[in-house]
This record gives C-alpha cells, structure tokens and sequence, in this order.
C-alpha cells in the first residue's frame, strides 16, 4: 500500500474501532438485532454469532485489501467499474438503505424518550434528526474521531450493565445444548450470514474510503481481526443477560428495560449512552450518503443543505413506522445486497487474475 507521504496513516486499534462503531447503533446497543438473529436460537445461536463476528472482520478486511489494490475509493465502482449498471444500482440501493438505516435510529431514539418519560418521543426523534444534519457535515474524518473516543467507553459501559444484570438470572440461566433440529440449525446459519453481510453491505460507503487510511495488509489485518474480538466481546456483553431474561426481549429496547431492574442509575447511565450509539449510526449514515452523492457531483456541494435536509425529512418520516418493524424488515433486504456486492466484487477479482 503506497503513497506513505500523503495519507495520515491510522492504527489497528483505529482500525477496530471505526469498524465495529459502524454496526453499534441503537439495535444493537438495545439488543433487540442481537437477539432476533441470534439469541432467539439458544445456544446454537451463540455459536453463530461468534462465526458470524470472525467473518465479518475478514470480509472488511477483504473489501479494504481490495479497494488499496485497485486504488478505488467509491464503493460503487469498487466490483463492477466498467458495469454502468451494476455501478448505478449500488450506489442507488447503498444510499436508499442509508437512509433507512438513519430511519431506523431515529426511531430507536423515539421509543428511548418514550421508555425513559413515559410520553410520545416525536418531538425528541425530531430534535435528534437536526443535530445529526448538523454534525453530519464535518464528514468522514469526524466520524472516525468521534468513533476513536466512544467506542471504549460504550464496550466499558455494556461492561457493566452486563455484569449487574446477568447476576442474580444467572443462577437459573439455561441453554440448550441438546434437541437443535436440522431446520433450527439451518435458520440460525441463514439469520447469521443475512445480518452479517447486512453489516457490511451498509457499511461500504464508509469503509471502502476509509481503506486508502491503512498503511498495509499486516496493520490492516491486525484492525479487522481486533474488530472480530472486539465485536464478538460486545455482542456477548449486550446478549447473555437478554438470554437470561428473555421475557424482556418482546420490547423495543430489551436491555433498556431490564436496566430498569438493577437500579435508577444504570437505567439512566445506560439510557445516555443508548443514545450516544443511535447517535453515531445514524451520523455515519448521514455522512455517508453526503460523501458519495458528493463524490458523484461535484456541484453538489453547492446544495448540500438542500440535500442533507431533504435526506433528514426522509428518515423521520420511515423512523415513523417503528423501530422493531424496520429492523425485522430492512435488514434482510440489505443481507441479500451485501451477498451480491460480495459475489460480484470476487467474481472480479478472480477475472482479473485470469487475464
């Protein structure tokens, strides 16, 4: 990987936290994702998730070797440059999800304030949208500041929380090692690689220009394989005490919820910080589509608060039909996307290498 001189290089620990801080958002802080793709399915569900966490971070790690190889930076162009087609149905796709990503947050932050006050959240979810438009304009470089400093505090927080509430359930936790059915086994495989590659496909308008940031593959493999650990680390922290009170999984926000078991404190400690990880979703889906509908007019910047508050009105008005609706709905859409973009940036790559 070259031109040394040019690039502020980042760190593998960077690397991790830019990574995972893509897929921290308000579904998987709440662990309502967590658990509908994978604890739902007991203990084979756990097995998956820690498969699912490694092949994350080698497909970041394989679109980030890609993208410093071809020395392409757009996402769009990244498996298919010479398809106009395929080009314009990423792009196309890539940012509509976005916004529905950002939707999804919006959401997540209406049904917080809802928790938390008892009270309709409209007015919150609104106020959230126009502090994101604002922020969203500092780009891809606040994100990854932003994501540098909060990403071990919310690993910390979760921390916690996972330790005051998995300690009086966990005198009665059980998981089912036996009695896993063919087509259980086959359902929890499908729910893993469909919120996985759903990861990933929405975190490519980001990632692909990040990429030009990794000094080299050796940095860069150590960032993606710390990312797996620490994924998987976050994930067990936010979904063992949901699995050990699962009653609390038929909210929105289970873990919100079973916070309200352990003490005021935690319940608003953990509240706070909920809200900081919608937050950072929903910015790095905000910048997201800004940086590529900017990198594809350059004219656009001229109207960018036209644009940006077009793309906010948008995603308040999607945040309306419910957080869980949009998750069980949006994700595996996206998972299939994610699937294609990865087939058919391998397909090329293997092409290339053959002539």
């Amino acid at each position: 990987m070259k031109n040394k001189s040019k690039t502020n290089f980042v760190s593998a620990f960077t690397i991790s936290n830019f990574f995972v801080g893509l897929f921290v958002g308000a579904g998987f802080m709440s662990g309502q994702e967590l658990w509908q793709y994978f604890g739902r399915y007991k203990f084979i569900g756990v097995i998956f998730l820690i498969f699912g966490s490694f092949l994350q971070g080698f497909l970041g790690y394989f679109i980030a070797k890609k993208a410093r190889e071809k020395g392409v930076y757009h996402f769009d162009v990244l498996p298919c440059k010479n398809n106009v087609f395929l080009r314009r149905t990423f792009i196309v796709t890539e940012l509509i999800f976005m916004i529905f990503t950002a939707s999804i947050m919006i959401a997540g932050a209406n049904s917080l304030y809802e928790s938390i006050f008892l009270k309709s959240g409209v007015w919150f979810s609104l106020l959230f949208t126009i502090t994101v438009s604002i922020t969203a304009y500092f780009g891809i470089d606040g994100v990854v500041t932003i994501f540098k400093m909060v990403m071990p505090i919310l690993l910390t927080i979760s921390a916690v929380i996972f330790i005051e509430t998995i300690k009086t359930p966990l005198l009665n936790f059980e998981v089912t090692f036996t009695k896993i059915s063919l087509k259980d086994g086959f359902s929890a495989l499908y729910a893993c690689v469909i919120y996985i590659f759903h990861n990933v496909y929405l975190s490519l308008a980001l990632l692909v220009p990040f990429s030009k940031k990794i000094q080299n593959y050796k940095v860069g493999l150590k960032g993606f394989f710390l990312s797996s650990i620490t994924f998987l680390i976050f994930s067990l922290f936010v979904l063992t005490p949901i699995m050990a009170n699962q009653y609390y999984s038929n909210y929105p926000l289970p873990l919100l919820e079973l916070s309200k078991t352990v003490s005021p404190f935690i319940f608003y400690i953990f509240a706070l910080f909920l809200c900081v990880a919608m937050f950072l979703s929903c910015l790095s889906s905000s910048v997201a589509v800004i940086d590529a509908l900017y990198n594809k007019n350059k004219a656009f910047l001229k109207n960018k608060p036209l644009i940006i508050t077009l793309c906010a009105l948008c995603s308040f008005l999607l945040s309306r039909v419910g957080f869980k609706v949009l998750i069980a709905v949006m994700y595996p859409i996206c998972g299939y996307l994610g699937i294609i973009f990865i087939i058919r940036l391998v397909f090329c790559s293997y092409s290339a290498k053959i002539k």
